[in-house]
C-alpha cells in the first residue's frame, strides 16, 4: 500500500521537485498552490 502525500507550495518549481521526489519513492502525490486549492484537495481525497 502507497502512502498519499499532499505537497501544498506556491513555488512552481520547488513544488515540482518535491512531487518529483516523492513519487520517485513510490508515494502517491496530490498537489496545490494555494491553502484554497489544498482546501479542494482534502475534501475530494483521503491523503495520510
Amino acid at each position: 500500500m502507497s502512502y498519499h502525500v499532499l505537497v501544498v507550495e506556491d513555488d512552481v518549481v520547488t513544488r515540482s521537485k518535491l512531487v518529483g521526489y516523492f513519487q520517485n519513492e513510490g508515494y502517491t502525490v496530490s498537489e496545490a498552490e494555494s491553502g484554497a486549492q489544498m482546501r479542494n484537495v482534502l475534501e475530494e481525497n483521503n491523503v495520510d
